[in-house]
């Protein structure tokens, strides 16, 4: 009797054992893939000069790359954008921000759009910013960028400083396990930079954005402050995601 007990528990732990080891196997497997997939889109030699409407075809990548990337397209400064089959830019949502004041940050025409167009096929943190949008200018940093990205994937309403907004969740936009084509670039941008505080909010001072002139590089654009025409624009180069369906 004592031989079956001891044998019953010898038969217990090797199935614990190859259990867990299975277990370990397939955590490490996951691990690596996204490991792949973020070291990836951080490579800068993966990334080459875009120019609009003239992609370069790269790879085929299904959705949990797609979120990797919109999950840090904030706290890594890039561009996210979204093509349908036919390749034509694809509306994600439509801002409930006024377009009297959108700032040069956004620039609407590279889209194929005009100032009219409320329809945005973006993600990017500085249009965002000079479109206004009201999970930008919160205090609540990246929380409330977090936030707005959660109810656009799950769909549904959020609000934000008494403005609600309604996203129609991914799976509505893209279908069930879609697969996108990813194309990476970089390009020209020209912005007017702002002082920020500790929480990366921008400072304002009467009403109005603080220039940072320190940190601004004149590239020959100019504002006016208090009548005099100055100098300000910082020209950089800036990556760009692109995912078509597929």
């Amino acid at each position: 009797m004592e031989n079956a007990v001891e044998a019953l528990k010898m038969a217990f732990a090797v199935l614990f054992f190859i259990g867990a080891l299975t277990i370990s196997m397939f955590t490490f497997s996951q691990a690596r893939a996204t490991s792949e997939v973020v070291l990836y889109s951080k490579d800068n030699r993966n990334y080459e000069e875009y120019t609009y409407g003239n992609e370069n075809k790269n790879r085929i990548v299904g959705l949990d790359s797609v979120l990797l990337t919109l999950y840090r397209y904030y706290k890594e400064d890039y561009t996210v954008v979204f093509k349908d089959r036919n390749g034509n830019y694809m509306n994600l949502y439509e801002t409930t921000t006024n377009n009297k004041n959108w700032t040069s940050g956004y620039d609407y025409e590279r889209y194929g759009k005009d100032k009219k167009d409320k329809a945005i096929v973006s993600f990017d943190l500085t249009e965002e910013t000079s479109r206004g949008e009201p999970w930008t200018g919160g205090g609540k940093g990246q929380k409330d960028i977090k936030a707005n990205l959660d109810a656009f994937i799950s769909g549904g309403t959020i609000t934000f400083n008494n403005t609600t907004i309604r996203y129609e969740g991914i799976e509505k936009l893209w279908g069930t396990n879609p697969k996108f084509e990813e194309t990476l670039g970089t390009y020209s941008v020209s912005e007017i930079v702002y002082k920020k505080d500790k929480d990366g909010n921008i400072i304002y001072k009467d009403g109005e954005k603080v220039i940072d002139y320190d940190a601004t590089v004149a590239t020959g654009a100019y504002i006016n402050v208090d009548g005099e025409l100055i100098q300000l624009q910082k020209q950089k180069k800036k990556r760009i995601i692109i995912y078509t369906l597929q």
